[in-house]
């Protein structure tokens, strides 16, 4: 399951909404080009998105309720924490593949997850198939 994350990583509501369903749309549009897989959500940039944007995108927005903040850089331990003792089922947690401690952790937290009786599974599924429109931050 394949999900935009816009072109440039601007805040879309800090932009005109023509350019912020851009910004979206094209992301998707490369993705699926790809790979041949069909994107049909997105996660805004900092989580910022409001009612304009995602009428004209169409496609809901996917935003966490578990925040590790791992872009502050806390530490290997932190992250863990932050993550595998924060997370309760249908939670989404948010991470950043982009940080070496993030990346370094991700097996310690599925283990971790799955350790204390948790399913990773996609958001498709966390809905039962369904993801609901609009702003998506949990089940």
């Amino acid at each position: 399951e394949l999900a935009s994350h816009t072109m440039t990583h601007p805040d879309l509501t800090a932009i005109a909404v023509p350019e912020a369903k851009a910004q979206v749309l094209n992301a998707a549009a490369v993705i699926s080009g790809i790979t041949g897989v069909p994107v049909t959500m997105f996660r805004p940039p900092y989580g910022e998105v409001n009612d304009a944007i995602l009428a004209e995108v169409g496609i809901p927005a996917i935003l966490w309720n578990v925040d590790t903040n791992d872009w502050r850089e806390p530490g290997q331990a932190a992250l863990i924490e932050r993550s595998v003792g924060a997370a309760d089922p249908g939670d989404i947690i948010l991470f950043h593949d982009t940080h070496a401690d993030t990346v370094e952790v991700a097996g310690a937290v599925v283990r971790g997850l799955r350790d204390r009786g948790l399913e990773l599974v996609t958001v498709t599924q966390l809905f039962g198939g369904q993801v609901p429109g609009g702003k998506v931050r949990s089940r």
